[in-house]
């Protein structure tokens, strides 16, 4: 009987190990259905050190209860990623008193004035897979309604749920869309994005990937910022491995300027040269500096330092009291070309969680997961018709520049999906990284974790820097 235990606990390690593969290599039958199981292994390895346990079997125990600890270190992370997160009970006492002003707010819904604006820097944005264009449309527009959505991203739609929206009301609440083109390659159906603010653009393809239309909309939000929206549906591993995974890494390609270049959220060594030479010419003219100038340098610094700090780089004493000089000295090409950003925001049905290699490739790239930064628990959204088990297939992603809080899965009858909705609010730093999220170690550790990880490397590199 323990060589059968032992050749099962040897079964469930390597299927466990799936998750790490490198991203893209998913994208072969039957990986992504196993990976996608993957959370669940906590059943089996807790089983096994049981009964290991009760057999007084200590070494297999032991080993059984490591997996047991391995196999939920990603799926902590939708509770520790944001480790200073408030968890009082005043805290909770807030939640609960919006859940209820909520509830009561159902009924005079309509007349309720609008305070949800993509444009006012907090909105509240709701994802749903329509299931062949077979939701129910009138509860879809209640939930906009009730929810105060400024930002609707629908998957798999139909013409006659388009229609059917319509006469629900749909164009009352949010009057401005954009639908992808209907293709017969189309995996249960079209996207679309609805809003309540005017676009400054819109496109039925914001990016090419096999799968249906990725359609987007992009708001100014101030003269040197846009926001655009996409709805997203990767296809589904049944309808190509490859493709799968293909669509998903493809979503990256929205992070780029509108000129289809990579985006540069950061001074480079080019741009602080650049920044010093002006910096020295105008000083031979004028000492004074202007409180632009001033705000620019403080700017220029804070990225300068951020940029460090993400990516753990050490060095030379000279070399950072240098790069943070030239900080300051970058506000003079900045005031002059300030540089135009665009946050990114991709919702639907992406047919991948935080455990397939693929998505986190996604995240990796620069997006983060509005679950995961909300840090309240699991939000699955796949099956509707179960309560347990589900997965989470449905995501709200964004760029830099913005956090996500209050997310919730909710019922839509006439579709096999729950919508997932949460409320985006515009900051003045970069978002924090996602733990479990990272596409390598130590990213995907906890935040306590991760943070003495990168302490030990970053000491191991100023070590060898002192050795030079």
């Amino acid at each position: 009987m323990l060589v059968a235990m032992w050749i099962v606990l040897i079964v469930l390690v390597a299927w466990l190990a799936l998750t790490e593969l490198p991203a893209g290599w998913d994208g072969h039958r039957p990986l992504p259905y196993l990976i996608a199981l993957t959370p669940f292994l906590w059943i089996p390895f807790t089983a096994l050190a049981i009964v290991g346990g009760c057999l007084h079997d200590w070494p297999f125990t032991i080993c059984a209860a490591v997996m047991l600890i391995a196999s939920l270190m990603r799926q902590s992370a939708y509770w520790l990623n944001d480790i200073k997160a408030p968890n009082t009970a005043a805290a909770l006492a807030r939640r609960l008193a919006a859940r209820k002003a909520r509830a009561a707010g159902k009924t005079d819904a309509a007349s309720r004035p609008r305070k949800s604006h993509p444009d006012r820097g907090q909105f509240r944005v709701l994802t749903l897979n329509c299931r062949y264009g077979r939701a129910d449309a009138e509860q879809i527009v209640a939930l906009v309604r009730d929810e105060d959505v400024a930002v609707l991203a629908l998957q798999e739609l139909s013409g006659d749920l388009v229609a059917r929206l319509k006469a629900a009301g749909l164009d009352a609440l949010l009057p401005y869309h954009e639908l992808g083109e209907a293709l017969p390659t189309d995996n249960g159906g079209f996207n679309g994005v609805w809003m309540r603010v005017e676009p400054s653009a819109s496109t039925p393809t914001g990016v090419p990937i096999p799968a249906a239309d990725v359609p987007t909309m992009t708001i100014p939000f101030s003269s040197t910022r846009d926001i655009t929206f996409a709805a997203a549906h990767p296809k589904s591993p049944m309808r190509g491995c490859r493709d799968w995974s293909a669509g998903i890494i493809g979503l990256r390609a929205l992070i780029r300027h509108p000129k289809d270049e990579p985006r540069e959220k950061y001074p480079t060594l080019a741009a602080i040269d650049a920044a010093n030479r002006a910096a020295a010419t105008a000083a031979t003219k004028d000492d004074s500096h202007d409180d632009s100038f001033m705000q620019a340098g403080i700017s220029a610094r804070s990225a300068t330092a951020d940029r460090a700090a993400r990516h753990g780089h050490a060095g030379h004493a000279g070399d950072a009291v240098d790069t943070a000089n030239a900080a300051d000295t970058a506000a003079a090409a900045a005031a002059q070309t300030p540089e135009h950003e665009t946050i990114n925001v991709v919702m639907g049905d992406f047919n991948a969680s935080i455990a397939h290699p693929s998505f986190r490739k996604l995240l990796a790239a620069g997006f983060h997961d509005a679950a995961l930064t909300d840090a309240r628990g699991l939000h699955p959204t796949y099956p509707r018709w179960l309560k347990w088990p589900r997965i989470v297939l449905d995501h709200v992603l964004f760029t830099d520049y913005l956090t996500a809080s209050d997310v919730r899965a909710i019922e839509v009858h006439g579709t096999d999906h729950l919508a997932l909705a949460a409320t985006l609010t515009i900051i003045d730093h970069p978002t924090p990284l996602n733990a479990g999220a990272g596409e390598t170690w130590p990213d995907s550790l906890p935040p306590l974790a991760r943070e003495r990880a990168r302490d030990h490397i970053r000491a191991a590199q100023q070590d060898g820097s002192d050795a030079d």
